[in-house]
């Protein structure tokens, strides 16, 4: 029952996605010819879905996403940093 005659409490059904980690992917650094592995690894962000992956050599020319079940090109692939 309404607090006050005439008055339906409003009820909103809200559902956000967290977009917050893949847009700061977007402002990270691409990998490029001079990037380079340290010992511990790389991480590696898809700008596409907001899956990290740690690789440990950079001599390939595309990943696969798990997540979106596509491949992407490492020049489309942000450098996170060095692991660890």
């Amino acid at each position: 029952m309404p607090l006050f005659e005439g008055t339906e409490p409003e009820v909103e059904e809200v559902i956000e996605r967290d977009e917050v980690g893949i847009q700061i992917m977007k402002l990270q650094p691409k990998l490029n010819g001079r990037s380079r592995c340290g010992k511990n690894g790389k991480l590696l962000g898809f700008t596409c879905c907001g899956q990290i992956r740690t690789v440990y050599h950079l001599s390939w020319h595309a990943l696969w996403c798990n997540t979106c079940d596509h491949e992407v090109l490492k020049e489309n692939i942000t450098d996170l940093g060095n692991h660890g």
